[in-house]
């Protein structure tokens, strides 16, 4: 008979930019279900004798024997005198099989390998024990009183003559207590009405202390504890699910029920705490494995028309493998074999998580193998990279695995990944492509200086985002077009610098040799893990003479003329509508005048001012030429001292001698005429101070006259002029006699 597997993998998909990955759990083969006829007609217990390789079935009231069989349920043999036979366990070092014989009222003990009774220990008249259990150094079971109530005894072990005592203290039960163990925890259950009566112990050489004892809403039936006594599990035929508590105080655990679809009626854990339950139910899945700490099953059981037996449930020697024991008194028992029942799917699925997928930058690949229960220690991923091996992966206890790779140049890949599966977990593969392409770069520059005999540009490259340091070595292409001409020119390449900042700096230096418009073109060819990339900038040259005078007097006279010549060096452009007018500006600065004046410049820059000062002083000329966004400003100047015309000044006196207290008419003639010019009359007497005696009005004849203070001395009369635009200062003298 076969029986059908629910498998919970799927196949997936995935792609993510660059990266495609094709998650595949493999299939698994049809499981090599067996079903062996047992010879019994009743049934009570099925235990898994690991070390000797056996299985043995107890019957349960009515039961005469025990029946062994080997793992696959070949070979029958019978252990007889086993009147009653329900409960089974094992010593701790499995050297000795304990039976609750209910209708011997005695514990039994076993050899399993002469299958053989070496033991049996008398529990009183009428206790019909049902359930025995190995904690500490006690073989427990659960018993009828003399009362016809229910209670718990246990035999020592360690005593030097063993027997079996009832204990007190371990609670009030309605019936003969079910019993389960792991370790030093000891469980208790019997049914009392539509709930359970459930307790919980811990064992210590010196006894059981009772931990929690309570009536439970969950349906009286089978039960076991977790792999570390953590938890109880209850199954029950008025409980629609496998539900848990924990053995320390009876509360829910976590999780706290296990679906089983209808009412469950067994359950089996293994060592590593897989949940194995089942309900009798004649459709639907009947049995379901849960990996620790999971609610969602790991696998699940359809036996068809076959009903699980209640308890009929046991792991396998292997721990992979699940007996499954079906059918009734009526039509017999049949043993099923689930040999894969611990095998859980896996989902294998793989992405580039960190880094960037670029020439040689190094980049993560992060997976996992999806399971429902955990990886031992040792278990790796194999990985290929385009057919070729790299070294396997360690997993993690959940499944998640990572390593690094890096490319030097740009281009696909693609990664096989596989899990080969261990002794629980199903094989499962998937492929990975990752796409490493070239980082792109950016370069540009702008202008620091541009003169027709020096452009400087400045410019920097970098790489996309950042993601890579620009290395040494490379170089940057220069062209340089003249937009007036449309002349191009290839200039020689410059290297770049690498910074601290993952950017490279370049610079570059040309002597264009003319002003205009030009555009650079500056651009980098590319590596094979750096794309190409280019810039332009524009820039003007301004027409940058200099201005220079090749004649310049340093003096001058009033009214004759001067000459100064000078030269622009470039020659100023022939497209003076570009450029402006090409003439320089020439300022006269004076202490009496100032002008402006403009000179053309010749075809070959030379330009020449006369020009003609008509006051006298210093004289700044100063040369312009440009002071625009298209020329840049040139000057040059020139000083020039501008000597005045001699000034005609004569004085004289109505007399040359004069009586002392008498008064002199002195008359100053400033020629030619300068009406309304001002002169000044001075007296010097003999050996005193030169005073100033008045002003005079030059009238149109040129002549100013003065009378003097009454003189004491001989005089000596003194007229001067201050001078004027033109004339340069003067003085005249006179002196006269006094008696």
């Amino acid at each position: 008979m076969r029986y059908r597997r629910i498998t919970l993998a799927a196949a997936t998909s995935l792609v993510a930019g660059t990266l495609s990955s094709a998650v595949l759990s493999a299939a698994p083969a049809d499981a090599a279900e067996t079903s062996v006829a047992l010879p019994i007609s009743q049934y009570a217990h099925l235990l898994v004798d690991p070390v000797h390789q056996e299985l043995f079935f107890s019957g349960g009231p009515g039961s005469t024997s025990l029946l062994v069989t080997d793992l696959s349920g070949g070979d029958p043999r019978t252990i007889p005198d086993q009147p009653g036979a329900a409960g089974l366990t094992l010593s701790a070092d499995g050297s000795t099989l304990y039976a609750a014989l209910s209708g011997g009222d005695a514990i039994s003990a076993i050899d399993p390998v002469t299958l053989t009774e070496t033991r049996r220990f008398g529990t009183g008249t009428g206790s019909a024990p049902v359930s025995v259990a190995v904690a500490g150094s006690g073989v427990w079971y659960g018993y009828t009183t003399a009362g016809g109530q229910g209670g718990i005894g246990t035999v020592d072990l360690s005593a030097a003559a063993p027997v079996a005592e009832p204990r007190s203290g371990m609670g009030t039960w309605a019936h003969a207590p079910l019993l389960t163990a792991r370790g030093e925890e000891l469980a208790a259950e019997t049914p009392s009405g539509n709930s359970v009566h459930a307790a919980t112990f811990h064992v210590t050489p010196s006894g059981a202390t009772p931990q929690a004892d309570f009536g439970l809403t969950a349906g009286a039936g089978e039960f076991d504890l977790t792999a570390d006594g953590s938890a109880l599990l209850l199954t029950g035929p008025t409980a629609s699910s496998l539900q848990a508590f924990r053995t320390a105080d009876l509360n829910s655990a976590t999780p706290s029920v296990y679906f089983t679809g209808t009412s469950p009626n067994a359950v089996n854990i293994a060592a590593d705490g897989t949940v194995a339950t089942g309900n009798g139910g004649a459709s639907g899945n009947d049995v379901f494995v849960y990996a620790p700490g999971t609610t969602t099953a790991m696998n699940k059981f359809d036996l068809g028309t076959a009903r699980l037996a209640r308890d009929g449930l046991a792991w396998g020697a292997d721990g992979v493998g699940l007996y499954a024991v079906v059918g009734n008194s009526t039509n017999g028992y049949s043993l099923l074999r689930l040999p894969e029942a611990h095998l859980t799917d896996t989902q294998l699925s793989a992405s580039i998580t960190s880094g960037y997928a670029a020439p040689t930058l190094p980049y993560t690949v992060s997976g996992k193998v999806a399971a429902q229960s955990a990886f031992p220690a040792g278990e790796t991923v194999q990985v290929t990279e385009d057919g070729a091996a790299l070294a396997d992966v360690s997993l993690a206890p959940d499944g998640s695995f990572s390593f690094s790779d890096v490319h030097e140049s740009a281009g696909h890949h693609d990664y096989g990944l596989s899990y080969a599966g261990d002794r629980t977990h199903r094989a499962s593969t998937t492929s990975l492509g990752a796409d490493v392409a070239a980082l792109s770069t950016t370069v540009w520059a702008e202008p620091t200086s541009a003169t027709a005999d020096s452009v400087v540009l400045s410019g920097i490259m970098g790489v996309q985002n950042k993601l890579a340091a620009v290395p040494a070595g490379l170089r940057i292409d220069v062209t340089r077009v003249n937009e007036d001409t449309q002349q191009s020119t290839q200039l020689p390449s410059v290297p770049v610098t690498p910074q601290d900042d993952f950017n490279g700096t370049f610079t570059i230096a040309d002597s264009p040799g003319a002003p205009g418009r030009f555009t650079y073109t500056v651009s980098f060819a590319g590596t094979s893990w750096l794309t190409g990339s280019s810039g332009d900038v524009s820039i003007f040259v301004p027409y940058a003479p200099t201005l220079a005078l090749s004649n310049a007097p340093t003096t001058g006279t009033v009214g004759k003329p001067l000459t100064f010549t000078g030269r622009l060096t470039p020659a100023p452009p022939a497209d003076t509508g570009q450029y402006g007018v090409p003439a320089v500006t020439v300022e006269d600065e004076s202490p009496y005048t100032g002008a402006q004046y403009s000179v053309a410049v010749q075809p070959d820059g030379t330009f020449t001012f006369p020009t003609t000062p008509n006051s006298r002083g210093s004289h700044t000329y100063t040369f312009s030429y440009g002071g625009s966004a298209e020329v840049v400003a040139t000057q040059a100047t020139a000083i020039v001292n501008v000597t005045g015309l001699v000034t005609p000044l004569s004085v004289t006196t109505n007399a040359s001698s004069y009586t002392r207290n008498s008064t002199a008419t002195v008359t100053a003639h400033l020629g030619p005429a300068f009406a309304g010019r001002t002169v000044t009359f001075s007296a010097t007497p003999a050996n005193g101070t030169q005073t100033q005696i008045g002003t005079g009005t030059v009238d149109s004849h040129g002549n100013a006259t003065l009378v003097s203070p009454r003189l004491t001395k001989p005089t000596t009369f003194t007229v001067s002029y201050a001078g004027d635009t033109q004339y340069a200062p003067a003085t005249a003298s006179r002196s006269v006699q006094v008696h």
